[in-house]
């Protein structure tokens, strides 16, 4: 029988936790990252691209992946661009229990949906850029994960409290953070390092098709593949459209 996740509060001001899970769980996503990803960013023509200091928004080439910079900060997203790297990501979800551990946090009608999987990849913060992940009143979380243990140089996470003071939380192999709206966080700044610092993240959140106009406010640009409120992926869908219904009422009154 499995036991369900369990979820620790990071503080009992903060829309944030914290679990732990067993390594085997990011064995499928360890080697992915290996073979298709760590070739392009280690590659010498890419130094350019890992110093930052201009949005990138770009697919890797010869590759089911696309990257996006959180603007000009030289740290990437790169996401699943295909239904089949999508379901490695999506494995992990399952396999870790997520759904269950948030549905009582998260307001949904049936299930939680897996909006998208990157890894996160940089080797250098010159600065902190605080941010948020999710417009306010997103029923929606992020997790985050180091998909490898981080060298010492590496920077953690910076989070701030309500009374603003700034805490630190320090990325542990096997734990992931979990958080919402609200969560106030930057990467910690680290000089340039040698090695790549490469974070696992997912998105996930309710089935409830109304929120998506808020809820794509961020997963549109992080990703040029997701999964919707719905279910169904990008480009494969129709549930937004107008029914014959409201096509009929629209005709009437114009």
């Amino acid at each position: 029988m499995l036991t369900m996740l369990q979820l620790s509060a990071l503080h009992n001001e903060l829309n944030a936790f914290k679990c732990t899970f067993p390594a085997s769980l990011l064995c499928d996503l360890q080697g992915e990252f290996e073979r298709e990803v760590r070739p392009f960013f280690e590659d010498p023509a890419q130094a350019e691209l890992l110093r930052g200091g201009k949005y990138q928004h770009l697919l890797l080439p010869g590759r089911d992946y696309s990257l996006c910079s959180y603007d000009t900060d030289p740290l990437f997203w790169v996401a699943n661009r295909r239904a089949s790297n999508y379901t490695l990501f999506k494995a992990f979800f399952d396999a870790l229990g997520l759904e269950q551990a948030l549905k009582p946090k998260i307001k949904h009608k049936q299930q939680l949906v897996m909006y998208c999987g990157f890894f996160v990849v940089g080797n250098q913060a010159p600065d902190p850029n605080w941010h948020y992940d999710y417009r306010p009143g997103a029923p929606a979380y992020t997790l985050i994960t180091p998909l490898f243990e981080l060298s010492p140089e590496h920077g953690q996470l910076l989070y701030e409290l309500p009374d603003r003071q700034r805490q630190l939380y320090r990325y542990t192999p096997n734990e992931a953070i979990v958080f919402g709206e609200g969560f106030l966080h930057s990467t910690e700044p680290y000089e340039p390092s040698p090695n790549l610092r490469v974070l696992l993240s997912l998105t996930c959140g309710t089935d409830l098709i109304e929120y998506w106009p808020i809820l794509k406010q961020n997963i549109e640009e992080q990703s040029d593949f997701y999964a919707l409120p719905c279910g169904h992926f990008k480009g494969g869908c129709r549930c937004l459209e107008p029914t014959f219904w409201q096509k009929w009422q629209a005709f009437f009154k114009a």
